[in-house]
């Protein structure tokens, strides 16, 4: 079964200023008036989002919120704030992969701390990176680990506007 807006919103209530579902019916040991949903952690991104079970199958609040607000579920859904639980609506926004993957921090085994700055060994100097739509650009080479996070902030704002993520 194809999930319609009308059957969402004739089982869950969405705030759409706090995010919160609600659910409109008693099924099972879920009970009417109590939030609805659990926490799901990713374990390749490190990043929990929240999801609903509907008649068996499992979705993502955010993708839900968007149904309940535009009647559709967009191919990807942005957190502005990237906090996976947030599902405010002012704080989702639809997205392509790239801009998604762009609105992201630096990751953990980060040799600087920056997205897109790495130590070549080879050229023993900075070296600075993005990808955008699968493709992958190389920045440039720099002395000073500033100088490549300054390159790479230049050019996720070129690339990605409002979704560069620079910290």
């Amino acid at each position: 079964m194809m999930l319609s807006q009308t059957f969402l919103k004739s089982i869950l209530h969405y705030d759409p200023a706090t995010g919160v579902f609600t659910r409109l019916v008693t099924r099972g040991h879920a009970k009417k008036g109590t939030q609805a949903g659990t926490i799901k952690k990713d374990k390749d991104r490190l990043v929990q989002y929240r999801r609903i079970n509907i008649l068996g199958t499992l979705y993502y609040e955010h993708q839900l919120a968007f149904l309940y607000m535009q009647g559709r579920i967009p191919k990807f859904v942005d957190h502005k704030n990237c906090d996976g639980c947030d599902n405010r609506w002012v704080n989702l926004r639809e997205a392509t992969q790239s801009q998604n993957q762009a609105n992201t921090f630096a990751q953990s085994n980060s040799t600087y701390g920056k997205k897109g700055v790495t130590w070549n060994k080879r050229e023993n100097k900075w070296m600075s990176g993005i990808m955008c739509n699968r493709q992958k650009f190389h920045i440039g080479y720099f002395n000073t680990k500033e100088e490549a996070a300054a390159a790479y902030v230049a050019k996720a704002k070129e690339l990605f506007g409002e979704f560069a993520r620079i910290k």
